[in-house]
């Protein structure tokens, strides 16, 4: 295959590594090229040898912004992303080249468990007899459920993070301040505040639904 059949593909990925190495080897297969944006600092000379886009994910919209400056003009057939912060940056980057991507605001809702919730709610998923309670809190100062209104049990979830990492069953008042202080000194790590300060100050806080629990492993 020419380098003109190639299909040239932007990749959105915070790093290199066993992810990658997956697409790289079906990429090679169907005849696509990448073109890497990878988080890492712009002052290194291109240590890996990758020639990738560097940009910092942290802040999506300028992350896109130094990518569309970098990809503008040249040869572009689709934009994937690998994780959260790679996927919102991605879908703003595809946005200002034109290229066909999910928007902005549903990558941006997909990552935040209170405003997919209220996506859903506005959409009607959640109707009669089902609706459920949900809201958010502030984590600090510490909050005081007897003032929230709060109904037990309940569910506390960062409104981050995946794989039930932070989710906490409270069933009184005691159980719920004890989830919060847990909760708030999780997403105190610094890895998380960088990913998100916002994110990292709130919960979601909603009605638990009794039954088994199932999880797929894909």
């Amino acid at each position: 295959m020419t380098a003109t059949q190639l299909k040239n593909v932007a990749l959105f990925a915070s790093k290199l590594g066993y992810q990658t190495r997956s697409f790289e080897a079906a990429a090679r297969k169907l005849g696509v090229q990448f073109v890497y944006v990878t988080d890492r600092c712009h002052e290194l000379s291109d240590p890996w040898g990758d020639r990738a886009i560097p940009v910092r994910f942290a802040n999506a919209e300028e992350s896109a912004a130094t990518a569309i400056q970098s990809l503008r003009g040249k040869p572009l057939d689709a934009i994937l992303a690998l994780g959260d912060a790679p996927a919102v940056a991605a879908s703003f980057a595809a946005r200002g080249l034109g290229i066909r991507a999910n928007h902005p605001a549903a990558v941006e809702a997909c990552h935040n468990k209170l405003r997919m919730r209220e996506v859903f709610r506005d959409a009607r998923v959640f109707s009669p007899p089902t609706t459920l309670w949900f809201r958010s809190i502030p984590l600090l100062p510490e909050p005081e459920p007897s003032l929230l209104g709060i109904q037990y049990p309940c569910v506390l979830k960062p409104l981050s993070l995946s794989a039930s990492q932070g989710v906490m069953r409270a069933n009184s008042h005691d159980e719920f301040r004890e989830a919060a202080r847990r909760l708030a000194h999780l997403l105190e790590h610094p890895d998380l505040r960088m990913k998100s300060e916002s994110l990292a100050s709130e919960a979601l806080v909603e009605q638990y639904i009794p039954g088994a629990e199932v999880a797929v492993e894909g």
